[in-house]
């Protein structure tokens, strides 16, 4: 576990960009975020507004009272824009793991000088690591997004249950509270942790996304006791 770390901070400090590149995804994020709100709104308010009316002799009598009616269609959109915002941040999410497994990983196989040192890697090497992902793997990425991005709002509202049912004293809510803590360390120590090192067989196979996690599995299960102070 030393080593790991010692080895993650010697490929940090080769390749200083990865200092950077959380507050690169976290502002790829916000602009995300700030795009789908401005489209999101658009969508939300594009219902009809009606005003009920009575019939006075023929003649239509309509009220001031005004109601914003959604159509079963714009309720499907807006379902499918939520659906989409999840699975976007969490595919922004994938990319990024990618690009900095990718560099990690080409920092690692790189030669060594003199038996001791590693080799200057190339600073545009993060650029290839978005280009490969992009181009070779957004299919994989896709997919472990979607499995991340299904658990994510279960997790949440788990999260939301257990914090409210611990503050009571009845029994039942402290059984329902720990049931959702159990669905929030199912995402937590499973979901998050295959995808995590899925990606990583990902960068090392270049093989599919359920083949990488299936591998990453394995691998983790021989050599459990070796990695799991650093998992």
């Amino acid at each position: 576990a030393v080593g790991c770390v010692e080895a993650s901070c010697e490929a940090i400090w080769s390749q200083r960009v990865l200092l950077r590149l959380p507050g690169i995804e976290v502002l790829v994020k916000a602009i995300f975020t700030s795009v789908w709100f401005a489209v999101f709104g658009y969508v939300v308010s594009s219902g009809f507004v009606e005003a009920p009316s009575l019939d006075v002799n023929g003649t239509p009598v309509y009220t001031k009272v005004r109601h914003f009616t959604t159509p079963p269609q714009q309720k499907i959109s807006i379902a499918y824009y939520v659906v989409g915002y999840i699975w976007g941040v969490e595919m922004l999410t994938a990319v990024f793991q990618f690009a900095t497994c990718y560099c990690a990983v080409m920092w690692y196989f790189s030669p060594t000088k003199d038996g001791a040192t590693k080799a200057v890697v190339d600073p545009g090497t993060w650029k290839t690591a978005f280009r490969v992902g992009f181009r070779y793997h957004l299919g994989s990425l896709a997919v472990g997004a979607a499995i991340s991005g299904i658990f994510r709002p279960i997790a949440g509202v788990a999260t939301f249950i257990a914090k409210h049912a611990h503050a009571g004293d009845n029994a039942a809510s402290k059984a329902l509270a720990s049931t959702c803590m159990c669905c929030i360390w199912c995402f937590e120590e499973i979901v998050r942790f295959v995808n995590k090192n899925a990606i990583i067989q990902l960068v090392l196979q270049s093989s599919d996304f359920i083949t990488s996690a299936a591998a990453a599995t394995r691998l983790l299960t021989d050599v459990r006791s070796d990695v799991a102070p650093i998992n």
